[in-house]
This record gives C-alpha cells, sequence and structure tokens, in this order.
C-alpha cells in the first residue's frame, strides 16, 4: 500500500513539473537592422565622395557579416534617379565616389542582409558646389620632434590637412582640420618623410565642400640634439704610444666617438670615422710632449657633442 502511494505522488510531481516547465524563447529568426546614421558627403571640383558608415546587429545569435548597399543619385526631389553603387560589401566603411555636384541633388541609400531584412532607407540632400580659392603650403619650422606648416590663401575658411608618410597615399579624408593659418604637426618620427597637401573646406551639416589641392611639400624631420659629452677621460703614454680610456656614452643613437689630439694650436682628428668602443690607441704621436687629448660623441644622425675635458700626458 505504501508503495503505491509513493509511486502515485513520484508521478503526479513529474506531471506537474512538466505541465509548468517553459522552454527558453527562441531568438526571432530575422532581427531588424540598425539605421544607417553616419553619412560624409565631401564635395570637391571634380568628383564627389560619400562615406558610409554601415549599423551592426545580430540575427539568430550571429553577428550581420554583409550587407547589400545601393546608393542612388537622384535630382533636388529624390527622383530621376541613378544606380551608382549597388554590391555586397563585409566592410563597415564604404566610400563611394561619384561625379561633381554641379546641381542640387539627392541620394538614396538603401540596403539589405543576406536574409532579406532591409535597412531604413536613407534620404541625403546635397547643395550643389560652390567654388573656392586653393591654398598654399610652406614650411615653418622643422625640428627632430615637430614640423611646423604655413597654410595660406583660405581667407577666412578652415583647411583640411592631408598627411602620408614615404610612399603611402593620402587617404580620401583629411586627417586635421585647422582655422589658423600655422599647423603644428607634432605626431611625427626623426628620421621619417612626411608629406603635407592642403585643401580650404566649407563645413555644413554633414557636408564638406574643398577646393582643389595645394602644392605638395615632403618633409623629413631630423635628430638635432648631440648625444652627452664623454667624461672621466684618462691615458698613459708607454712605448712610444698613447692608450686613452673614457667612460661608456648613454645615448640609444650613439654611433660612436671622435679622438683628438692638439697640435699647433688646433685640434687634429685621428679618427675618420666614429670607433664604437670608450677606448683609442694612438700609434703615432709626436716623441715630444707634452701630449693633449679630447674625445667626442656622435650620434647616428651625425650630431657631435662639445669635446670633453682634455687629458695632458707627458712623454717621458
Amino acid at each position: 500500500m505504501e508503495l503505491k502511494k509513493t509511486l502515485i505522488i513520484v508521478i503526479l510531481t513529474a506531471f506537474i513539473i512538466s505541465c509548468g516547465y517553459k522552454a527558453p524563447p527562441k531568438p526571432p529568426e530575422k532581427l531588424a537592422p540598425e539605421e544607417i546614421k553616419e553619412i560624409l558627403i565631401v564635395k570637391r571640383p571634380h568628383k564627389t565622395l560619400i562615406k558610409i558608415k554601415l549599423p551592426e546587429r545580430y540575427q539568430e545569435g550571429k553577428k550581420i557579416k554583409a550587407f547589400k548597399v545601393k546608393v542612388e543619385r537622384c535630382n533636388e526631389k529624390c527622383k530621376a534617379c541613378t544606380t551608382i553603387y549597388n554590391t555586397w560589401t563585409e566592410s563597415k566603411e564604404l566610400l563611394v565616389e561619384d561625379t561633381p555636384t554641379v546641381s542640387d541633388r539627392c541620394y538614396k541609400i538603401k540596403g539589405k542582409t543576406k536574409r532579406n531584412k532591409k535597412l531604413k532607407e536613407k534620404r541625403i540632400f546635397v547643395r550643389s558646389y560652390k567654388s573656392m580659392p586653393s591654398p598654399n603650403i610652406s614650411v615653418v619650422e622643422i625640428k627632430e620632434d615637430i614640423i611646423k606648416l604655413e597654410i595660406s590663401g583660405c581667407k577666412n575658411l578652415p583647411a583640411n590637412i592631408y598627411k602620408r608618410t614615404g610612399k603611402t597615399r593620402f587617404t580620401p579624408f583629411p586627417q586635421f582640420t585647422i582655422r589658423s593659418k600655422i599647423f603644428t604637426d607634432k605626431k611625427v618620427i626623426k628620421g621619417v618623410q612626411y608629406c603635407y597637401l592642403a585643401r580650404c573646406s566649407e563645413h555644413f551639416a554633414n557636408e564638406v565642400s574643398e577646393s582643389a589641392p595645394s602644392n605638395e611639400i615632403c618633409v623629413r624631420p631630423m635628430d638635432i640634439t648631440p648625444p652627452p659629452v664623454p667624461v672621466n677621460l684618462s691615458g698613459i703614454y708607454h712605448k712610444g704610444k698613447v692608450y686613452l680610456a673614457w667612460d661608456p656614452v648613454k645615448a640609444k643613437d650613439l654611433a660612436g666617438y671622435v679622438v683628438y689630439r692638439f697640435e699647433y694650436n688646433v685640434w687634429v682628428r685621428l679618427n675618420s670615422k666614429p670607433i664604437p668602443f670608450p677606448t683609442f690607441v694612438d700609434e703615432n704621436p709626436p716623441k715630444s710632449g707634452p701630449l693633449k687629448y679630447a674625445v667626442s660623441s656622435v650620434d647616428k644622425f651625425g650630431n657631435e657633442s662639445k669635446k670633453s675635458k682634455p687629458v695632458v700626458l707627458r712623454t717621458r
């Protein structure tokens, strides 16, 4: 009898639990992607650039990898449209090139996912391009850690600055926008060549008008600071030779040392190339003394320190 009661209780408990159980909700098969929010139009005399930042959203727990983006150029009433871009992309940012904006126009930007979920259409109205003066760029100052340039010719308009290194190309969009005539670039590395150009610009909402480019100028910041002066120079004269030694100089760009001997009221350099170690042997010193020596340090850019405190040696 007790066994029957136990079995009944177990069965009823299992039934109640099964009836009250709910499976976790499944993610929707199709989540609508976020709306395209970031669009920038850059107008130039010979072309128009459209920068589009695509949204991020998940479907069925997976990140959307690709969108099919369609861009249409229309008249100022957003009619009579022509497709200028229509392709699949996995890029987070798109750059679409178009013809110059000789008149007011409208852009329609559309998109969809591989599950055919459409992005909300975005419309951008753009004013016609108005010509503006082209600037001139010149060097004001170059140091090992800064490059200072002057941008002239933009009158009261801001200037967009483009920068590249070596053989790389200029980016489609500017790295800097300035409202003064002087531009100081502190993000430089000595020994690296940097090239710059500028465009006068006018900013309105999400569109930027730019002039034709300035002249391109290329410069290379160089190290102009010499390494520390060597200290504790000492020496001995032994069997017709002079042996010199000094404390090593601590400098990351150290190339070596230059040794000088004082003759006829002038310092004469004894080694044509910097020596890498803080020692030197003068094989053929004058036989009559006293002998006077000094040493300097040189970096990889040719900057030489002042001469050390001299040491005077007797030959007898």
